[in-house]
């Protein structure tokens, strides 16, 4: 992984290919809760049945969600169905979505989606979020290839969610230093991803089983004035090569029963 001098890289207890086991909340701490310990409401009303895949981001509260079946041709936008937000697409290619309706192929090399500098998806100091998609990485080599990318120069603060060799699928939250929790990943495969941050601990998701989680408590982490970018790194290159869908954002973190709830929800 490229760093800028100074950067330090903390050392995780997780290794790649390695499934670590989670933590969980900390205790004393109620679930979706930041480090003020304050939780965020259910994710679905009390007693409501809910199935289909778009139906359960929706009601789980996410604050944009992009399943582009809008996206037309090059130079065209694709519009969240929550929150008005929305990016141009640049290069990348409609295709038939493995969940529903239209997904995008990035060719690796130019293609993107720049989604504006949106103060929503800032998350500064230990603001909650999560980060949810499906995807189907064509190649993952030693190279990083960002997936979302919100970063200051220097990628020194900020977060990215990235793939590559070294890390399988991985999300980094930079505060002058960085920490990086990763699970296994092969190419070629058709993967739901959702990584949370709560406030204490960084965790990721891969079809709706936890790879563990990774302590985080730098209140550093600041994107102000810096777009949000899919496909790609919003400060350098980093293309990623392969489909991406049902991008979603959430400002809290999801917690293990409501990811475990997208993945059985999704189309068999």
């Amino acid at each position: 992984m490229v760093r800028s001098p100074g950067v330090k890289l903390r050392v995780l207890p997780c290794v790649a290919m390695l499934s670590c086991s989670s933590f969980g909340a900390a205790p004393d701490v109620a679930p979706h809760a930041g480090r003020d310990g304050s939780a965020s409401p259910p994710p679905t009303p009390p007693g409501a049945v809910v199935t289909n895949y778009r139906d359960l981001v929706m009601n789980d509260r996410a604050i944009a969600y992009f399943p582009f079946d809008d996206v037309v041709g090059e130079g065209r936008t694709t519009t969240s169905l929550v929150g008005g937000f929305s990016c141009t697409v640049n290069g990348a290619k409609p295709v038939p979505s493995f969940i529903s309706g239209t997904a995008l192929e990035l060719d690796g090399s130019t293609s993107y989606l720049d989604c504006g500098m949106q103060e929503a998806f800032d998350f500064k100091l230990t603001t909650t979020f999560s980060i949810e998609a499906w995807i189907s990485p064509l190649v993952i080599e030693s190279s990083e290839r960002d997936i979302l990318s919100k970063t200051q120069p220097g990628n020194t603060f900020g977060y990215r969610l990235f793939v590559s060799t070294d890390y399988g699928i991985a999300i980094a939250r930079s505060s002058g230093a960085t920490t990086i929790m990763q699970a296994p990943l092969a190419a070629g495969g058709k993967n739901h991803i959702v990584a949370t941050y709560d406030g204490l601990y960084l965790s990721i998701y891969v079809d709706g089983a936890s790879h563990g989680s990774t302590a985080d408590t730098a209140d550093a982490v600041s994107t102000v004035g810096t777009a949000l970018f899919l496909g790609a790194g919003s400060q350098s290159a980093r293309y990623f090569k392969g489909v991406i869908d049902e991008v979603a954002i959430y400002a809290y973190a999801l917690d293990p029963k409501t990811v475990s709830n997208h993945w059985t929800a999704r189309p068999h």
